[in-house]
């Protein structure tokens, strides 16, 4: 069984089976499809906890606000961090010396497989400074 977010048609479906048709978990999973710890996962997160009740329309807002707020790739890097590791990889510097020396200093702490990451991904045009690394990708 692969992985596929509830939709807002699935969590419908769900609210109808368990609170008006007080089916329980095992055989919402088997009608529709999908694990019973997916069915258990959902209600546990998205059961209002105000009411006490599985409301659909609360779940698929929440769900989305949750998956909004979860960790982006990079997200905490400031500006000045990458300014940083730029004026150092010009310096030839290897991104684990970059990386250990912003920590001696006392600034950003990001790590040099971060900063790797950061050049591969392309991340703020840092791809541009893959040339002053002294050993490429293989």
């Amino acid at each position: 069984m692969s992985y596929t977010h509830l939709t807002i048609s699935d969590r419908a479906e769900l609210y109808k089976l368990r609170e008006i048709d007080k089916l329980s978990m095992s055989v919402i999973a088997a009608i529709m499809k999908r694990s019973k710890s997916t069915i258990s996962r959902e209600l546990n997160r998205n059961t209002s906890e105000e009411y006490k009740v599985y409301l659909p329309d609360t779940a698929d807002e929440t769900a989305k606000q949750r998956r909004e707020k979860a960790k982006g790739r990079f997200k905490r890097i400031s500006a000045t961090t990458i300014e940083e590791v730029k004026r150092g990889l010009e310096q030839y510097h290897s991104p684990e010396q970059i990386a250990g020396r912003m920590k001696q200093e006392g600034k950003a702490i990001v790590s040099y497989e971060t900063i790797y990451q950061m050049i591969y991904a392309n991340h703020q045009e840092l791809g541009m400074w893959k040339q002053y690394l002294r050993q490429k990708q293989k």
